[in-house]
């Protein structure tokens, strides 16, 4: 899989999945949306630790900033 997320981008969502995982931790969110909660933060931490986001593959979005491969031709 090719990277599609920058670094921003990545400590962003690990953040955000963090935070979600705090707040059904502290008992915040009620029972039937914790259930939402916990997906959620389990695909923002899962995406941030691949890199690589399916959402972004489909719409054809690239925020990585990362150096192209180059071929070399003989």
């Amino acid at each position: 899989m090719k990277k599609n997320i920058s670094n921003t981008d990545r400590i962003t969502r690990a953040l955000a999945g963090a935070f979600f995982i705090a707040l059904n931790l502290t008992s915040i969110v009620g029972y039937p949306a914790s259930i939402l909660v916990w997906v959620i933060a389990g695909i923002l931490i899962l995406t941030a630790l691949a890199g690589n986001c399916p959402v972004y593959t489909l719409f054809g979005i690239n925020t990585c900033t990362c150096k192209k491969e180059f071929k070399q031709y003989h």
